[in-house]
């Protein structure tokens, strides 16, 4: 990395991502400063209950604080592949949310409400595609990679489904959508890449 570039990640569950994430946002903090990033994103799954923290002390450290949510999509698909299931039997995929200002920092608030209010137990807390795109203003989004909405379908030969789901979040999100290419090896991270990212058609 040369010296005038910088890392932000866009990408962290912190400890209050149950299950998942065991990072105190304190010590996200100082690892930020000691490598010398200008800021960095929280994005728990399906809460932002350290919203507050980060916020505190990110400013405390000289930090900017990204606050965001990684949330779950319910799919209407009648073919069956791999999405977490809740006991209700609601596929569920998963995006990254962040927020781009305060309007957009309110509908991150909405729609994780939504989330928990609208899903009956057992099933996994999710919103729908609709209450994504009415609440979209001041939201960036990034599309979770081969886990993610648009992934889940290209790992499966969905082609024409990721298409026609990129095309209403491009204009959902004009200027603030963000396909996810990750690269940690894994089987599923490398299945059709040409075929599959390379056809979608944004416009």
């Amino acid at each position: 990395m040369q010296e005038n570039e910088t890392f932000v990640h866009l990408r962290v569950h912190t400890a209050f991502s149950l299950l998942e994430g065991a990072v105190r946002i304190s010590d996200l903090a100082a690892r930020c400063v000691a490598e010398n990033m200008p800021a960095v994103a929280m994005t728990d799954t399906m809460n932002m209950f350290g919203s507050m923290e980060l916020s505190q002390t990110c400013a405390a450290n000289g930090l900017k604080p990204l606050i965001g949510c990684q949330i779950g999509i319910g799919v209407n698909d009648d073919d069956s592949f791999s999405l977490k299931t809740g006991g209700l039997g609601t596929k569920v995929s998963y995006v990254v949310l962040l927020a781009q200002n305060h309007t957009g920092y309110q509908n991150l608030i909405k729609l994780c409400s939504l989330a928990h209010l609208k899903t009956e137990p057992p099933d996994l807390p999710h919103i729908d595609i609709e209450d994504l795109k009415k609440n979209s203003e001041g939201i960036i989004l990034l599309t979770g990679g081969a886990d993610g909405l648009i992934g889940q379908f290209l790992q499966y030969g969905k082609l024409l489904k990721a298409e026609k789901i990129v095309k209403e979040l491009a204009e959902a999100f004009s200027g603030r959508l963000y396909i996810e290419l990750q690269r940690h090896g894994l089987e599923k991270e490398q299945q059709r890449p040409k075929e599959s990212f390379c056809a979608l058609r944004m416009t």
